[in-house]
């Protein structure tokens, strides 16, 4: 199934990447949630493996240094998916080729407020796993930030072709 957006009359493929933000407490997590659990729900019915959701809260991971952070995101995903939490990238992309795997970030600006360059890097591996067309990853950014340096930088890093 070829997923896409229309623009002016034109398709073109789904990004791979959705980044939504909006003030706090105007739906942005619940209305993700939803659509979740809905699609699961579809996929049962209709006969297709059910999607991994990973949801994770970056404000809610307690460590302070920015691999800790980025090594929590990265043993949820693998928990997700049911791999070692020790592997490598090429075993998160062996399994992106087989699982449908959706990561969804709330407060995805938290790694670009506290920790610069480390997260954009993070950020850019997300990004190009997201937009490799033989992998069925997809990533959903939900944050409160909507005109500050970061919500620019994540908005730029996941328009960015490649």
């Amino acid at each position: 199934i070829q997923t896409g957006m229309t623009v002016d009359g034109m398709t073109m493929p789904s990004p791979g990447f959705i980044y939504i933000s909006g003030g706090p407490g105007t739906g942005k997590t619940t209305a993700v949630t939803s659509c979740a659990d809905d699609m699961k729900k579809w996929a049962k019915r209709n006969g297709y493996n059910k999607p991994c959701f990973c949801h994770i809260n970056m404000a809610a991971i307690q460590t302070q240094t920015s691999y800790g952070k980025m090594r929590t995101v990265t043993t949820k995903i693998a928990t997700a998916i049911d791999i070692n939490n020790a592997s490598a990238h090429t075993e998160f992309e062996r399994e992106f080729k087989k699982k449908v795997v959706v990561l969804i970030l709330d407060e995805i600006d938290m790694p670009f407020k506290h920790h610069k360059g480390i997260g954009e890097t993070w950020f850019r591996t997300l990004i190009h796993w997201a937009e490799d067309k033989e992998m069925c990853f997809s990533m959903i950014g939900i944050s409160n930030c909507i005109n500050d340096a970061n919500a620019t930088r994540i908005r730029e890093l996941g328009n960015s072709p490649r």
